[in-house]
């Protein structure tokens, strides 16, 4: 239980604003827009970028097939 206390005292000090994942909008381009209805289903739509321009600084790409290199 000690291991679950401290991490929730580590989250409870991130906020949006200073978070990495979504600091840089509150969090607004991270919600999906939703349709539908309970009788019908729902459907989700999220628009995600991707930066092709940043070079990787650590890691790699897998290779072929999704294994390990």
């Amino acid at each position: 239980m000690s291991d679950y206390t401290g991490s929730s005292r580590n989250l409870a000090q991130v906020s949006l604003a200073s978070d990495n994942v979504f600091g840089e909008d509150g969090g607004a381009l991270q919600i999906p827009t939703v349709t539908g209805s309970v009788d019908a289903g729902y459907a989700a739509s999220l628009v995600v970028r991707v930066d092709t321009t940043t070079a990787p600084t650590s890691g790699c790409a897998p290779s072929a097939g999704g294994g390990r290199p």
